[in-house]
């Protein structure tokens, strides 16, 4: 049976959870009970021979549908000696934390205890996979990469593993396959449940990205960390990066310590800038700080034609916590446009009299390029919101020098839009702690911790940056005589 025009099916009951699940990321998918011809045929039923005689398409299958399955079990006990849901509690540990760090008011017995709950929490074990080979099923997901994959039920998390060749992914704990190919199909743990964005599902957060992946659409530039670099280990990054990409040129513009901090500069530096500048202020932000690599790298491939300069990380004692910065006050810059990479939620905030209409439209670029990526984002969301009136001081600073030490205050207010790129704190602890008012000072109860949204927040980095450079103001620029 061959449907015209068919692009995507998926093999499985018309309303089943998966069924949703992809008909939000893709409104063209098809729903069908066998295997049918299409580019690409997801199957979580059926028998493989009927797939595997599909000629020209690319499938997945359930793990189940290849063959027997072997599981790894691990136990989910709650490490918190409180409840996790406990909101009131947490808010009053959060502040407890923050006259410790601000005022050195030792901390509550009870506060040290969460502490170090937290940090049992989030480095509780979970099954991962290893990535053992590059694909393009896996296309942001380096090879060593270390991904948390699993279902839980009932307090235990587990993973599904075949003893099949041709493994792409293997389990860390038995070393058999999570992931495999096999020519044109591929087999994968497809039974996990739907993305909910809790921390006990977080194993299931990437569940459709391969799918995705090989769907055409998927990971636009972002890269999953198995844990948060050191300051020197992103340098080398950053630097092989500068190395592979002579169209970027490499600036020191300041240090901690001997660490050098860097700028980079793509087009013509006397002309006009796009400005990006990450960890600048707030030690909990150093997810989009790694987007600002994978932002470069859509810019090499996207060529835009604006100028524009790159700030990974302009405080590495905020980074780390550790040191102190002399960071030089950039005079020469002409500033078209700035944005301060922020983490806190999928929006972009129009700072300083910058056009909400212009802001409107460039979140409508940002949802067309991210739409159909991801299913934690289906529709592309980025949203716009005012900037709340305390915010301001981000900017102005008292009319003296702005972005902490950046640049001259009128270089900044001269340009034509200035933002807020606001991203999500996803999955960096237990949701609540997140949530939660203090959830900064949550945050920095400890510096040195993974995400396993990383490859997902480097991606809405990237994708938020280049609609930014790449959205043509028509005129709409900022109101100049601005004032907080």
């Amino acid at each position: 049976m061959i449907l015209a025009l068919l692009q995507i099916v998926l093999v499985d009951a018309p309303d089943s959870p998966a069924a949703r699940t992809l008909k939000a990321l893709w409104p063209e998918l098809r729903v069908v009970d066998a295997p049918v011809e299409a580019k690409l045929v997801i199957g979580m039923k059926g028998e493989l021979a009927a797939y595997r005689a599909l000629k020209g398409a690319t499938v997945v299958v359930d793990l189940a549908v290849l063959g027997p399955v072997e599981e790894v079990r691990i136990e989910n006990p709650n490490r918190l000696p409180i409840d996790p849901y406990d909101i009131r509690t947490i808010e009053e540990v959060g502040r407890d934390w923050e006259r410790h760090l601000t005022k050195k008011e030792p901390a509550a017995e009870r506060t040290l205890k969460v502490r170090d709950g937290l940090r049992a929490e989030v480095g509780e074990p979970i099954p991962r996979m290893r990535i053992v080979a590059e694909d393009p099923a896996l296309r942001g997901f380096p090879v060593g990469a270390l991904v948390p994959w699993c279902a839980h039920r009932d307090g235990v998390y587990v993973q599904r593993t075949s003893a099949a060749d041709g493994a792409l992914a293997v389990s860390e704990q038995n070393g058999k396959a999570v992931i495999l190919r096999q020519g044109s199909l591929y087999a994968m743990d497809l039974r996990l449940e739907e993305l909910r964005g809790t921390w006990d599902h977080r194993g299931a957060l990437h569940k459709w990205v391969p799918v995705s992946n090989l769907a055409g659409r998927g990971v636009l530039a972002g890269r999953f960390w198995t844990s948060k670099p050191t300051y020197k280990e992103y340098l080398k990054e950053l630097r092989a990066f500068a190395a592979a990409h002579p169209e970027w040129a490499v600036s020191v513009i300041g240090r901690r310590g001997d660490d050098e901090i860097l700028a980079f500069t793509r087009g013509d530096p006397s002309q006009e800038l796009h400005v990006f500048v990450g960890m600048f202020h707030a030690s909990d932000e150093w997810a989009p700080a790694l987007g600002a690599l994978s932002l470069m790298e859509l810019l090499s491939r996207a060529r835009p034609s604006r100028s524009i300069k790159v700030i990974p990380i302009m405080k590495p004692s905020l980074y780390d916590f550790e040191g102190e910065d002399r960071v030089d006050v950039q005079k020469n810059d002409r500033i078209y446009a700035l944005a301060q990479l922020h983490q806190g939620g999928d929006v972009l905030v129009p700072a300083c009299g910058t056009s909400t209409a212009l802001a409107r439209r460039v979140a409508e670029r940002a949802r067309e390029s991210f739409a159909g990526r991801h299913a934690t984002w289906p529709s592309g969301l980025s949203k716009v919101a005012p900037m709340p009136t305390s915010w301001a001081s981000y900017f102005w600073q008292g009319g003296k020098t702005s972005i902490y030490g950046l640049y001259p205050h009128d270089a900044v207010f001269s340009a034509k839009a200035l933002y807020l790129v606001e991203q999500d704190f996803m999955l960096l602890m237990p949701e609540r702690f997140t949530q939660s008012n203090a959830h900064h000072w949550h945050h920095r109860m400890f510096f040195e911790h993974s995400s396993v949204a990383t490859l997902l927040l480097t991606d809405q980095t990237a994708n938020w940056g280049l609609a930014l450079v790449t959205t043509e103001h028509a005129g709409d620029d900022r109101d100049p005589t601005w004032k907080p």
